[in-house]
C-alpha cells in the first residue's frame, strides 16, 4: 500500500487543522481580544509627575514622569518649554505649561494652544470644561487672567504686576489665588479672585509675598504661601484659612520656610513645602499643626506638590545645590516618606494619581 494513502483522502480536514493552529497561536499573543470580544480593561493606578529637564543646550523642556518613566511633551529643544501644573479628570491627564511664549495645555500628551504672549501657571478641569490660569503681558506688566475652554477672562489690574498660582472650580464659582505687587505703593498683596472679583486677603510692605496653592473644603478656603521679611531676609510658611493666617513655623527671624501645595484627604489637611533646607509637610488640625521633615538639613530639598492614593502619600520635590558656584537641580518624589530619584538636571512642578 502506498505510504501517502492515509493522509490525503480529505484535504478539508488539513485546512481545518491549520485554522485551529493559527487561532491558538494568535490567542496567546499579548493584547489580544478576549473570548468576549472586548479588550481587557486596565486596572490599577499610575503616578504622574510634571516638571522640566534641561536639554543639551541648557534649554528647559516640558516633561512628565509616569510611574517613574520620563515622557517629553515637546521634542524640539531649540526653543524653551515648561510644564507648570497638572489636573486629573477620570483617567485623562491635563498638563499646563508654556512653549516659546504660548500658554499651552496638553490632554493625554496632545497639545492645545491657549494664547500667544501669555504664560500658564495652573490648570483645573470641571466636567468637560478646562480652566487655565496664567499671565498676559501688557505694557511690560504680568497681568493675571484665566481661560475657560480658551476663552479669556481678564482679572488682573493692568497697572500692577499680578501672578495667579492656582485655580479651582467649586460649584458654579471659579476661584483664582495669586499675588500682586503695586509699583506705586511698593506693596505686595495676597489676592483671591472669585468669578473675577478681587479680594485682598493680606497686604504688607515686605520683600516677598507668595501664594502657591488653593483648596476648598466645607466652605473653608485654604491658601498656602510664604512671607519674606526685609529686615532679616528670612521667609515664613503660612496657611490661610478664610483669610486668617496660620504660621507653620514659629520664629520668622531665623531660617527659611514656605508652603507650595495643599490637599484635603478624608477631611485631613496636608500642606507640603520646605523648612530650613528640608523638604517637609505639615498636618494641620484647626490652629494646631505638626511638621514632618522628609530630608536632613545637610542637603537642600523642596516639596512642590502632594497627592494621595488611598493611604499612600506622594510628594514631588527638587534637590538643589547648597553651593552657588556649582548650581544643580534634581527631580525627586517621595512615596510614604521614601525618596525616589527621577532625573538629574530636572525639576518637578506637580503630581497626580490616575485610577483605572
Amino acid at each position: 500500500m502506498p505510504k501517502s494513502s492515509h493522509n490525503t483522502s480529505n484535504p478539508s480536514i488539513n485546512y481545518f487543522f491549520i485554522l485551529i493552529v493559527l487561532f491558538g497561536f494568535n490567542s496567546c499573543k499579548k493584547g489580544s481580544i478576549s473570548s468576549t470580544g472586548k479588550q481587557p480593561v486596565k486596572t490599577g493606578t499610575s503616578v504622574i509627575i510634571t516638571g522640566n529637564v534641561l536639554a543639551g543646550n541648557q534649554n528647559p523642556v516640558a516633561v512628565y514622569w509616569k510611574d517613574g518613566v520620563i515622557h517629553r511633551l515637546v521634542t524640539d529643544t531649540t526653543g524653551t518649554s515648561t510644564a507648570t501644573g497638572i489636573a486629573i479628570n477620570d483617567t485623562d491627564v491635563y498638563i499646563c505649561g508654556n512653549v516659546n511664549g504660548y500658554a499651552t495645555y496638553w490632554k493625554n500628551g496632545i497639545a492645545t494652544i491657549v494664547a500667544n504672549g501669555a504664560s500658564a501657571t495652573a490648570i483645573t478641569v470641571n466636567g468637560n470644561d478646562v480652566y487655565v490660569a496664567g499671565n498676559r503681558f501688557i505694557n511690560g506688566n504680568q497681568v493675571a487672567a484665566y481661560w475657560k475652554n480658551n476663552t479669556l477672562f481678564s482679572i488682573g489690574d493692568t497697572t500692577e504686576m499680578s501672578t495667579p498660582s492656582s485655580i479651582l472650580v467649586n460649584g458654579s464659582d471659579v476661584y483664582v489665588a495669586g499675588h500682586d505687587f503695586s509699583l506705586p505703593k511698593n506693596f505686595y498683596s495676597l489676592a483671591l479672585w472669585k468669578n473675577g472679583v478681587k479680594s485682598v486677603i493680606s497686604s504688607i510692605n515686605v520683600i516677598g509675598y507668595a501664594t502657591n496653592d488653593l483648596a476648598i473644603d466645607s466652605n473653608k478656603i485654604y491658601i498656602t504661601g510664604d512671607l519674606g521679611y526685609a529686615t532679616s531676609l528670612h521667609t515664613q510658611a503660612i496657611l490661610w484659612e478664610n483669610a486668617t493666617p496660620l504660621y507653620l513655623t514659629y520664629i520668622p527671624t531665623t531660617g527659611t520656610s514656605g508652603t507650595n501645595a495643599i490637599v484635603v484627604n478624608n477631611g485631613n489637611i496636608y500642606v507640603a513645602g520646605y523648612s530650613n533646607n528640608m523638604a517637609a509637610y505639615w498636618t494641620v488640625n484647626g490652629t494646631s499643626f505638626t511638621e514632618h521633615d522628609l530630608t536632613s538639613p545637610s542637603l537642600l530639598y523642596f516639596a512642590t506638590a502632594i497627592a494621595f492614593n488611598g493611604a499612600d502619600m506622594y510628594i514631588s520635590g527638587n534637590q538643589e545645590s547648597l553651593n552657588l558656584s556649582t548650581p544643580y537641580e534634581n527631580a525627586v518624589y517621595w512615596k510614604n516618606g521614601t525618596i525616589v530619584n527621577l532625573a538629574p538636571n530636572g525639576s518637578t512642578t506637580g503630581i497626580g494619581v490616575v485610577k483605572y
